[in-house]
């Protein structure tokens, strides 16, 4: 069975390749490792170094980002079961891999990683929230815990290269039907500051302001005793009624897309180059 160790964001692919090779529990020829930038590669000549191991780095163009990178190789290469390591996985222990890579040969089709930290009774019902909203609006459930390093089994891999666009949702979210995911826990990672727009939460604001200001003009009406016949009391109701559904489904939305992206399709990066092993 061939694993390939796929690396998005920056790296010293040095010390990634040092830790894997001296921790991994895989024989050299059952595994490669591919580094996935959009930036370019300083000259190295590690191959002397790490002769047995087969790995390649693969440059796309400066303005892909790590989706449309992962989308890319997802349809161009020959990757069997892959372990997926996010920009959000900075401190890697492989031993975690390992255990991973296990339960993966004891049938787990995919298996993510979750932080080890303590979680109170809020946070806990954050996430039950989060969760039960994106599965009722999108059909989707949150992987349990943050998923940095998301293995998925050859067989989905296979499936993903036959969905065109789907690949960089389908290793953030669950979508597979029937399909469990298991859990490895891992160390802490850094928390990585990434300016992501708020404008997405721009609509579901002007919704939720309406159906505030109508709440508003609710308790006014009971107040000063308006009259009001049954049916206009009912519109209003209704109406309001309408506009909370509306502002809970659209900030559920530009919730789910300001955490994953976009709820579309994915095209592919364009590679320009493509560096086997570090010959240079």
């Amino acid at each position: 069975m061939l694993y390939s160790f796929v690396f998005l964001g920056e790296r010293n692919r040095r010390k990634v390749l040092e830790d894997l090779t001296s921790r991994i529990g895989l024989p050299s020829p059952s595994y490669q490792v591919v580094f996935l930038t959009n930036k370019n590669v300083e000259k190295e000549n590690l191959s002397n170094e790490f002769r047995h191991t087969n790995f390649k780095t693969i440059v796309y163009k400066e303005s892909s980002t790590p989706e449309q990178m992962f989308e890319s190789l997802v349809h161009s290469e020959n990757l069997g079961t892959v372990v997926l390591f996010k920009e959000s996985a900075k401190n890697i222990n492989f031993s975690d891999v390992d255990r991973m890579i296990e339960k993966n040969s004891r049938g787990a089709k995919v298996v993510v990683s979750r932080q080890n930290k303590s979680e109170n009774w809020l946070t806990k019902s954050w996430e039950t929230i989060k969760s039960f909203f994106t599965k009722i609006f999108f059909g989707l459930k949150l992987y349990p815990g943050e998923a940095d390093i998301i293995l998925l089994d050859s067989i989905l891999v296979s499936t993903l290269s036959e969905m065109t666009g789907k690949s960089a949702l389908l290793s953030k979210v669950n979508g597979w039907a029937g399909v469990e995911p298991k859990t490895v826990t891992i160390p802490l990672q850094e928390k990585t500051k990434q300016k992501k727009s708020k404008r997405c939460f721009l609509f579901p604001s002007v919704w939720a302001g309406i159906f505030v200001a109508m709440l508003v003009g609710l308790i006014l009406f009971v107040t000063l005793n308006v009259n009001l016949t049954f049916l206009g009391w009912f519109s209003y109701v209704v109406g309001m009624v309408a506009f909370f559904g509306i502002s809970v489904y659209t900030f559920s939305r530009a919730l789910f897309n300001y955490n994953f992206g976009e709820i579309s399709f994915t095209t592919q990066a364009e590679a320009v180059q493509i560096i086997d092993n570090f010959d240079e």
